[in-house]
């Protein structure tokens, strides 16, 4: 099941008036680009898994930094190894990308640097390429 933004507020106004049920426990967030057709993927897989999630299509709402230095710690990656190296935008603002803090900046300033798609949950994250791998996140938190 997917659940929006607004949706999932509502949620968790009634998840902590009732928090006997727990349900963060079983909550991923979804880093999307519709556009992308292994975002596309990753939520077919998560749909069919059955899992609650909620999707943020990252280019919209772009990550701060401290969001993002939080989902580095839960990749347990460095930033050079989530950006996007090949995309145009590099070349074109000349982004030295030999440089992990020119990596965060250009994150933050172009999140279409940002590689796709990303699932987290409350303790670790995995980059859906290929689209299985979301698969090692959600045995990981099953098994928990």
């Amino acid at each position: 099941m997917r659940i929006d933004l607004q949706t999932w507020e509502s949620l968790r106004i009634i998840i902590l008036l009732n928090d006997q049920y727990n349900w963060k426990k079983y909550m991923y967030t979804l880093l999307h680009n519709p556009k992308c057709s292994k975002s596309r993927q990753s939520l077919k897989i998560l749909e069919d898994q059955g899992v609650l999630f909620q999707v943020r299509e990252y280019l919209l709402n772009p990550l701060d930094k401290k969001e993002l230095t939080d989902l580095l710690k839960k990749l347990d990656m460095l930033a050079s190894a989530i950006i996007r190296s090949k995309e145009s935008i590099i070349k074109e603002e000349n982004i030295d990308i030999s440089d992990e803090e020119n990596c965060l900046q250009a994150i933050l300033e172009y999140p279409q640097l940002l590689e796709r798609p990303i699932l987290i949950d409350k303790t670790k994250a995995v980059i859906g390429r290929p689209p299985e791998n979301l698969l090692r996140i959600l045995v990981v938190k099953e098994r928990s």
